[in-house]
């Protein structure tokens, strides 16, 4: 488990859940077994066998399911598995990976006071569940250092284009242009149209204080 990738799973409920499952599975296949051959009088067909077989594997399926959810991290976030569903949460709707007094295992704080349980890491393995918080705390550490320069640099580049496309500031120079031209060959609009028109009509109105709207 590396800076660059975390990965848990809940230990000491996996080794219980385990041992149970293959036993659970192994009595009910011995049993399917035996099946046909009871001093009851009771007879038993091959379906009865391969139904009991069955039911020993579904049993052992559910005995299993508490060592299910799994814990992933990394640089685009974590995911988050607590029975069959997994879920990936980008590190910009984490607000933290918090681990209160008194739960059962931590938790993933998100925007609008919700937060999604993290059932890998439980308070019953002790160490364990330290350490995978520390790495936790360390990768998303990590992370914002790494976003806060490109951020800012995103952040400038955008100030420099005056938060305008390309475009659409080469169109408003155009107009302007052909505004200044107009009013130098003392070209004048033969009639005032309402400002709601001109929007329809030929986009945002160039005006300046000593002349009227006109549409190019």
């Amino acid at each position: 488990m590396s800076a660059e990738r975390v990965e848990a799973r809940p230990r000491k409920v996996r080794r219980v859940a385990v041992p149970v499952a293959v036993v659970l599975v192994a009595l009910f296949v011995v049993v399917a077994v035996l099946l046909r051959d009871t001093p009851t009088g009771v007879y038993f067909r091959v379906s009865d066998q391969v139904s009991m077989a069955l039911l020993g594997v579904l049993l052992g399926g559910a005995a299993l399911v508490p060592a299910l959810p799994r814990l992933r991290a990394d640089r685009s976030g974590l995911e988050v598995r607590n029975a069959f569903v997994s879920k990936h949460y980008p590190w910009s709707e984490v607000q933290a990976i918090t681990f209160p007094d008194g739960a059962a295992w931590a938790r993933v704080e998100l925007p609008d006071d919700e937060y999604t349980p993290v059932l890998a890491v439980q308070a019953t393995d002790g160490e364990y569940a330290v350490t995978t918080m520390r790495r936790l705390r360390e990768l998303r550490r990590t992370v914002e250092a790494e976003q806060d320069p490109a951020q800012q640099q995103d952040s400038a580049q955008r100030h420099d284009r005056g938060q305008q496309a390309p475009g659409q500031q080469r169109d408003r120079e155009q107009r302007q242009d052909r505004v200044q031209q107009d009013a130098d060959a003392g070209v004048r609009p033969s009639r005032t149209l309402p400002s709601s028109r001109i929007r329809e009509a030929c986009g945002p109105a160039e005006s300046t204080r000593e002349r009227a709207p006109v549409c190019l």
